[in-house]
């Protein structure tokens, strides 16, 4: 893998990550709203008891559901809090990307222009060997 491709994969995520909190913080959010619609169902209806425990099994999966979502929003949180305070970084290392980019084209584009004839002389020498031991 070229370097500028490490480069590159990190400075997605820092842009992912943002989003992905974002979605993370909306999952969250509404799944306290799904439980406080649960809950108050639990609280307010006579249900029977099939329905009650159907209600408890899917306030499970709601509880479960947010957790992930939770989990997810406290660990990005730091990344996004670090993005945010050093954005002057991410954007030096955009331009760092795009010299390493420059570096590596012209690395693919390589060509030798010999300085001196040694080349030459050798390929010269060389027929002349063959020539004599024929």
């Amino acid at each position: 893998m070229k370097e500028s491709e490490y480069i590159t994969g990190f400075l997605a995520y820092m842009r992912e990550v943002i989003t992905r909190l974002n979605i993370a913080t909306a999952d969250e959010l509404e799944a306290n709203a799904q439980t406080q619609d649960i809950l108050h169902r639990l609280e307010m209806e006579d249900d029977c008891n099939d329905e009650t425990a159907r209600l408890g099994i899917l306030l499970r999966e709601v509880r479960r559901k947010r957790r992930v979502a939770r989990d997810k929003r406290e660990a990005l949180t730091p990344i996004v809090d670090w993005l945010t305070n050093n954005g002057t970084a991410i954007n030096s290392l955009d331009r760092t990307l795009g010299e390493v980019r420059k570096i590596e084209k012209r690395q693919g584009n390589r060509a030798y222009a010999p300085r001196t004839d040694i080349l030459e002389h050798a390929a010269v020498e060389t027929k002349e060997v063959e020539d004599h031991d024929l």
